[in-house]
């Protein structure tokens, strides 16, 4: 269980708007990242859900901290990163499925950009890790 803070913005049914785009070029900046490197459909698959799981993890204490939301008991359940997991692969194997071809780096730019943003704010600012 976990609530919303109010720092990011508009919110439909509790949910800031942000937060859908945000997992939309998270999940597509992976795939697109990692489809130069060629793996087979389930590899691809596994590796964009993977690096989704990873971002999470790096991202989610720094997140809690400025008060992007909350976490029931101030802990974040492991089922948390199971969703990534899941809905990140899902994601990806849409892309695949519809052989999405992502001629731009833009996406992939973007990940590194905010991975980067989250590892020195968790390593500078998070003390309690």
């Amino acid at each position: 269980n976990y609530v919303y803070g109010d720092v990011l913005g508009v919110k439909i049914l509790d949910v800031p708007l942000v937060i859908g785009f945000n997992w939309s070029l998270i999940v597509l900046g992976l795939y697109s990242g990692l489809s130069s490197l060629k793996l087979p459909g389930i590899a691809a698959t596994a590796a964009t859900a993977a690096g989704a799981v990873i971002f999470d993890f790096i991202m989610e204490p720094v997140a809690v901290g400025l008060g992007y939301w909350y976490w029931k008991n101030g802990r974040i359940p492991l089922q948390n990163y199971a969703a990534w997991f899941i809905i990140a692969a899902a994601g990806a194997l849409l892309f695949r499925l519809f052989k999405i071809k992502i001629r731009s780096r833009l996406a992939a730019g973007y990940v590194i950009i905010q991975f980067i943003f989250f590892v020195l704010l968790r390593i500078f600012l998070v003390k309690d890790l």
